[in-house]
């Protein structure tokens, strides 16, 4: 997570805490919970435990990790995906920064529950971190890019912390392009202000930002048709919980609109999900 607009961001993950750990609990740690979508291999539903799972293996494979790297998960949640790398390359050195503290209390307690010698965790902006230049080999942003108001200064950060020929991968929505009608535009910003996130950007902005930062080997993947099963089961739910007559507080309320257009948003092409990787020169 950025330090872009920490207050409101924090607020609603502090408000949301619950439904997160419901919805997307970690079944192999107690505790923990994922924030992310989920994955399909086959574009077909599955129970979202499954498709989370699913997710960080194709995240973790995409990233072409390898033991003995440092590996710096930037806006890591509660850590779960953190801890999928660890328990996948015992031999690598995860970090995990978030500035949400109440989120890595989680990561911290499973880390001295479970043992684990080659993960750790921080409380860190990712805008600006407290890391040694050229420490890490992979650097990771599930779904945390989309938070930074910068997002060019958080490339430029993520440059000053790679070593040569590491990789920057991110894994997030972006806009498609330009010509969006009207509704696509309005449901758009349905998505920024339900997730808290900072103005989204175009797919080619982005991988126009890497090669102005001097990224090269520049790999672009479209995984739309992957995480719309799982966009289509977390707007379904909430579709359900607007209909319900309990009253909530306005934050959950449009975090659920949020999640109803980033549905319809990924099906009608108005945002697009990839993964994107890029070589630090």
């Amino acid at each position: 997570m950025s330090s872009s607009c920490p207050e409101r961001m924090l607020e609603y993950y502090a408000v949301a805490q619950k439904a997160y750990s419901n919805w997307g609990r970690d079944l192999k740690r107690p505790g923990l919970y994922a924030l992310h979508s989920g994955y399909s291999p086959d574009g077909q539903s599955l129970p979202h435990y499954e498709d989370i799972a699913e997710y960080n293996s194709q995240l973790i494979r995409y990233a072409n990790i390898a033991n003995g790297q440092y590996v710096l998960d930037a806006g890591c949640g509660t850590g779960v995906l953190a801890y999928e790398i660890a328990d996948s390359y015992p031999g690598a050195q995860i970090i995990g920064i978030n500035i949400a503290e109440f989120q890595l209390k989680n990561a911290e307690e499973t880390r001295r529950n479970l043992g684990i010698p080659n993960i750790n965790f921080a409380v860190q902006d990712y805008m600006e971190t407290a890391f040694t230049d050229h420490l890490f080999d992979r650097i990771i942003y599930c779904e945390s890019f989309s938070h930074a108001t910068d997002k060019k200064q958080l490339l430029l950060e993520a440059k000053r912390l790679l070593r040569g020929n590491g990789k920057v991968v991110i894994a997030d929505c972006f806009i498609s392009g330009s010509g969006l009608t009207a509704d696509q535009l309005s449901q758009i910003r349905q998505v920024e202000e339900g997730f808290r996130l900072a103005p989204l950007s175009t797919i080619d902005e982005v991988l126009s930002m890497l090669t102005s930062t001097d990224f090269k080997g520049i790999s672009d993947v479209d995984v739309t048709k992957n995480i719309l099963p799982s966009a289509i089961n977390i707007g379904q739910n909430a579709l359900m919980r607007l209909g319900e007559a309990i009253s909530v507080p306005e934050i959950l309320k449009v975090s659920r609109y949020g999640c109803v257009a980033l549905w319809r948003l990924f099906e009608n092409r108005g945002l697009v999900y990839h993964f994107v990787s890029a070589v630090n020169s």
